[in-house]
């Protein structure tokens, strides 16, 4: 699914299905701020721009912050605390 944000930048998530990464980064990673293997990711992107039709180097992730952090940010009505 993509999403429109501007005339030159458009936006998608992805799944982790489809790509070459193993272990805990298995199988469709393409972030490098994780400790994944290099070459994986590199093959990842490109997959992923085959199918999307999007060259692989104007591809940007963003970094995913952890649960603690996300958690110091957000309140939740007390019906949905953790």
């Amino acid at each position: 699914m993509f999403y429109s944000l501007s005339p030159r930048v458009t936006s998608f998530s992805t799944t982790r299905l489809g790509g070459c990464s193993t272990g805990k980064y298995a199988s469709m990673n393409i972030n490098h701020y994780c400790g994944d293997d290099e070459e994986h990711i590199a093959q990842n992107l490109n997959i992923l721009a085959q199918k999307t039709g999007v060259s692989p180097n104007p591809i940007r992730c963003m970094a995913q912050p952890s649960a603690r952090w996300a958690k110091s940010f957000c309140t939740y009505p007390q019906s949905h605390a953790a």
